[in-house]
Formats: structure tokens, sequence, C-alpha cells
């Protein structure tokens, strides 16, 4: 019975999973030409000339460049390949969320997690763009995915290799984006909640540290600075908190969650009434993934970039909040399942209808966006086609 059960749950969830790659295929943009562009070049770099002293922020995102070279190498270098690594991290997204709602709760929550992060708006936009956020999320969840399993581990060694993997894993994130750091908070609630035992904290602590500190160590040899990536990540940011670019007001984040829902679907409305059910029925697996999405929100508005002076608050972009798009599905499914149990079916049904109602039609419209990258990559094949040389093209154009 055990085994019927778990083949009928792993048939939804590769159902699941193939209606989610069919939507990300289907309103895939393929190319940004902003920060993809920059990440595919310094990756191309990497390919052929080996490493060297990074200039910018984007040659030390080594969590996203490396697999990026690993795959020109194999396959060349085009658009495609370029979303390839993003479009895996989409796929292993969803399985992570199935798994952890699965091991925190039940499979069926699992899978309503998986389902809301496959329709998930802003999760389709980047599933075929290179941008280091839903990786950074995914990453983090598997890491606390390998906190969950070393806890529960019979294998002898008291689960010292999934507590390894945690930390390799967190180590990870921190090469695709800096401030993974934070997830070392969401482990202190996990061990204060009893997800964690001091053993496990000790073991993923010093991977990750080991791991992490090979790159403090070369960049105190070559640069003299041991924080030479986060100095690199600081010259971006004030770039982007330029006067004419308003992304340090607090309002931002708020805009884009509840007056956006083009990007946003109605996910943030969820996860609003799941941190409200959380916060008058608490139970222990909806705190720690509610704690883990607040110390990321926390970050995420109220962060200040410490190498600034005078202090001034981090970038605030929409996408930076799919770093916590893990918890934020399992929650999501954890409503509506809750919801349904509790003998309010119907309006579980309609919360779920109304969200894949405003989600799918609103994917189309995104594509909006990425127009002009779409169209000069048509434009510059035109050209090759047809033999249009000389072609003068502004600096993004010619990038592309």
């Amino acid at each position: 019975m055990a085994a019927d059960q778990d083949r009928y749950h792993l048939a939804w969830l590769l159902g699941i999973i193939l209606f989610a790659m069919a939507l990300r295929l289907l309103f895939a943009p393929w190319l940004s030409g902003n920060d993809d562009l920059s990440l595919g070049y310094s990756a191309l770099d990497l390919l052929q000339h080996g490493w060297t002293v990074p200039g910018g922020n984007y040659g030390a995102d080594y969590g996203i460049i490396v697999p990026l070279a690993g795959v020109f190498a194999l396959f060349g270098v085009g658009t495609m390949q370029l979303a390839l690594p993003s479009l895996i991290y989409a796929v292993v997204g969803i399985y992570v969320v199935y798994r952890i709602g699965a091991l925190m709760f039940d499979p069926a929550i699992g899978l309503c997690g998986a389902a809301a992060l496959a329709l998930f708006p802003m999760a389709v936009e980047f599933s075929t763009l290179s941008f280091p956020d839903q990786p950074q999320g995914v990453v983090l969840g598997l890491a606390f995915l390998c906190v969950l399993r070393a806890r529960r581990a019979t294998d002898g060694r008291g689960g010292l290799g999934w507590a390894f993997a945690a930390g390799a894993w967190w180590a990870f994130g921190y090469y695709v984006r800096i401030d993974s750091f934070f997830m070392g908070f969401v482990f202190l609630l996990a061990l204060g909640l009893g997800y964690l035992s001091w053993r496990h904290l000790f073991v993923i602590g010093a991977v990750a540290l080991l791991l992490v500190g090979v790159e403090l160590a070369i960049f105190a040899h070559v640069t003299g600075n041991p924080f030479y990536h986060a100095r690199l990540e600081h010259l971006a940011s004030a770039e982007v908190l330029s006067p004419t670019m308003n992304y340090r007001n607090l309002l931002s984040y708020p805009k884009f969650m509840f007056v956006t829902p083009y990007e946003s679907g109605l996910q943030f409305y969820l996860l609003v009434a799941a941190l409200l059910r959380v916060a008058f029925r608490p139970r222990r697996a909806t705190v720690m993934l509610a704690g883990w999405v607040g110390i990321f929100l926390v970050w995420l508005w109220f962060g200040v970039d410490p190498f600034a002076h005078p202090i001034q608050l981090k970038a605030q972009l929409g996408r930076y909040l799919l770093s916590f798009c893990v918890p934020m599905s399992v929650l999501i499914g954890w409503l509506l399942v809750d919801l349904h149990r509790a003998g309010r079916r119907a309006l579980a049904f309609a919360v779920g209808a109304a969200a894949i109602a405003v989600a799918i039609p609103f994917m189309q419209f995104n594509l909006l966006n990425f127009e002009p990258a779409l169209a000069t990559v048509r434009a510059t094949e035109a050209a090759r086609r047809h033999g249009w040389f000389p072609l003068y093209t502004d600096s993004q154009s010619s990038g592309i």
C-alpha cells in the first residue's frame, strides 16, 4: 500500500514538472540582454582565457559562470545554452519544494507547494534567463533539504554525510550570490526548533567556511583584500542605486508583491495569508518556514550596503525575492491543503483557481519586457543571412 501511494505521489510530481516545463518553454524569454549577457560573457571569458582576477561582480559569480562555461564547452555558445542551467534549476526547485513539504508535513502539501512554484509567474519568467536569484533560492533549498535528511538519517554515521552536503550547498549558494550568508540564521532557527543538532551545525559551518575560505584566501593573496568579492558587489550595487534608478525606496518590494500581479501573480497575497494562519495556528514546521521567509525578507527589505559611506539601503529589485521561493511555495501549499482539510474546500479550490487564472495569462504579457532583446536577436540573424554588413548597433545590441 505504501509503495502504491509513493508511485501515486511521484506520478503527480512528474505531471507537475512536465506542466511546469511546458509553461517555461512556451513563455520562455531566453534572453534579457542585461545581467544574463554579462554573466554569459564572463563564462565565455573563463572558458577561453582561464581564471583571472575579476574586474566586476559578474566575473566573481562563480556559482553561475562556472556551470555556464561547462555548458558552452559541451554544447557551444547560444541563447538556449545560456538558459540551460537556469532551466535545470527550475526543475530541481520544484522537486526540492515537494521533498521539503513531504518531509515536514506530508506528500499532499509537498505536491501543492510544487504546483505553487510551477505557476509562479516570476519563476516562469526567470527559468530561461541566466540570473542568480532563482538558482540561489533553489541551492539554499537543497541545503535545507539536506538538513532535514541529516536529522532523519539511519545510515550509521548519524547523518554526517547529509550535514556535509548541506554545508557544501550553502557554500555553493555563496558563490551564486554572496548574501547566501544569511542562510546561517535559518540554520540557527532550525537548531532552536529541533531540526538541526549542534554536531550537524558544526559540520555545516566548518564545510561552508572551508569552501568559502578558498576564495577569501585567493583574493587576499592576489589583491590584498580577502573581501574583494564583496567589494565588487558594492560597486555594482552603487551603480544600480544611481539617482536615476529608484530602487532604494522601501516601497519597492510592497509595490512589486501586491501591485504588479503580472509578475508576482497572487503568490505574495497567499504568502501573507499563510503567515497570518501561522500566527494564529503555529506549528513547529510552519514557524520554521515562516522564519526562513522572514529572515530573507528582512534582509532584502531593510538590509544595507556595509561598504557604502554613508550607509545606504541595498538595491531592491523584485527578482531578489526569488531567494526565498522555496519556503514561500511550501507555505502556500500548506495553506491550501490546511484550508481543504479544515472543511473549507470551496475556499481552497476558489483561491487555487484564482491564482491559476491570474498567473497563466500574464506569463504571455511578461514577454513584452524582453521584446527588444529578442527583436535584436532576430535582426542580427537576418543580417547574417542577407549580408547586411557593416552593421552599426548600440552597445547592448552589439553584445547580443
